[in-house]
């Protein structure tokens, strides 16, 4: 995790930045008064684990939603 002081400003931590990151594309978006659909969830103790994401049951009801 990258701790420079530019890097600090965008939050402590991931999850912090990557909230920081939505709420800064909502406001770019009113801003262009366009539309952004960035469908946003967490799966629990997974972190970046790739495998445990794609394999989790709340990321494929997200990737590949039920008709």
């Amino acid at each position: 995790l990258d701790k420079a002081c530019g890097a600090r400003l965008q939050g402590a931590n991931r999850v912090e930045r990557h909230d920081n990151y939505l709420r800064y594309e909502q406001f770019l978006a009113q801003k262009w008064n366009t539309t952004v659909h960035h469908p946003d969830f967490e799966v629990p103790g997974v972190g970046h684990e790739a495998a445990g994401l794609f394999n989790s049951d709340i990321a494929v009801e997200k990737i590949f939603p039920a008709k």
